[in-house]
């Protein structure tokens, strides 16, 4: 299967599916090579529905399956606000058009923020002299075609937005995000990510969209207690050191791998990103130092992190709300931390931690 990608994207997308007129109805094996051939000549020669997709900021979709063939596609980088690109949905025994209409079936994977996500559209058109017509666009969780199932609620929405019932004939789908009232205000993010986002029907209510990620180094913090040299000769001193570095609170909820939200956190991410997260992390090490005379000496630590930003949107009491900008910053389960060493004058007159034995 070859896959064609539209980095598109924000309010809305729209796919049009212009279903020509008096085509010739196949046989069940399908399109044939001249038919296939005839099909990139021309749009009047395209024996299959013709695709028009819009782009605009923040939602995209590629469209994949056998039955699509790509014709007059731009390059998605050159694609501007507004502009768009046409597909060419081949047909076979399950697409066929005749002088009284025509139908069709396409499917999409959404893509937001310049990734795949988990979800996909499913289009359906049965187009004929009006009253005789029909047509849906659905949201699925996974590829209609392999173990996608439908669903009621995602952070994305398609519908129908017009239909026209001569030839030729059209219908016009618009897919974008699901429209939501946005809280800011961080006590109400924390309450409602706290009250809807657990139990057995959270994964169906809740939703996070990862924005981006990234892998950044913590400021240095002590690590461990310092010792000190008071005399006027070298002293071998054990340095023991400890350090737990946990996960920051996301919103004003306490962010933990123990909570349905971390896995429903966790799962957006696994679609993009082959990497093992944690909650929590402990180092510790126990040194032998050469302290030189009157001197403080400790250790700091910088730990590798992982700073994680998306969007929830919630499903509660029959509203929908959207949490923007969530940021999660938690220790890197793999990468290695900085240690460094650190020297300072000691004026005092008392030994600080226990010679090395």
């Amino acid at each position: 299967m070859k896959f064609r990608s539209l980095s598109l994207a924000a309010a809305a997308l729209t796919a049009a599916l212009a279903l020509p007129a008096a085509l010739p109805a196949y046989a069940a094996e399908g399109v044939t090579a001249s038919q296939a051939a005839a099909a990139v000549q021309g749009d009047e020669n395209h024996q299959g529905l013709n695709a028009r997709i819009n782009a605009k900021d923040g939602v995209g979709l590629v469209f994949e399956g056998s039955d699509w063939h790509a014709d007059h596609v731009t390059a998605p980088a050159d694609i501007p606000n507004g502009g768009g690109t046409n597909f060419v949905l081949l047909q076979d025994s399950s697409h066929w058009s005749t002088e009284y209409g025509a139908y069709g079936t396409a499917k999409a994977r959404i893509w937001d923020h310049g990734k795949p996500t988990e979800f996909w559209i499913k289009m359906y058109a049965s187009v004929y002299y009006y009253p005789y017509t029909k047509a849906s666009c659905t949201i699925f969780r996974g590829d209609p075609d392999v173990t996608g199932k439908q669903i009621d609620f995602s952070p994305y929405s398609c519908e129908t937005t017009s239909i026209d019932h001569s030839d030729p004939w059209r219908v016009v789908f618009t897919v974008g995000h699901t429209a939501a009232q946005t809280i800011t205000d961080k006590d109400t993010q924390s309450r409602l990510l706290n009250d809807a986002c657990k139990g057995d029907d959270a994964e169906n209510n809740c939703f996070y969209t990862p924005k981006s990620v990234e892998f950044i180094t913590d400021t240095p913090k002590p690590y461990g207690n310092p010792v000190a040299n008071p005399y006027d000769t070298r002293l071998t001193m054990e340095v023991k050191s400890e350090h737990v570095v946990e996960t920051s609170d996301t919103v004003g909820v306490k962010f933990t791998s123990k909570l349905t939200l971390w896995k429903i956190w966790e799962n957006s991410l696994s679609v993009n990103y082959d990497h093992t997260w944690t909650d929590s992390r402990s180092f510790s090490q126990s040194e032998n130092a050469d302290v030189p005379p009157h001197t403080e000496y400790w250790f700091t630590i910088a730990a590798s992190l992982n700073r994680v930003t998306g969007d929830f949107l919630v499903r509660a009491n029959g509203k929908v709300f959207r949490i923007e900008n969530a940021t999660v910053v938690l220790p890197d389960k793999d990468k290695s931390a900085t240690i460094v060493p650190h020297e300072e004058h000691y004026a005092g007159t008392e030994q600080i931690g226990e010679a090395a034995k």
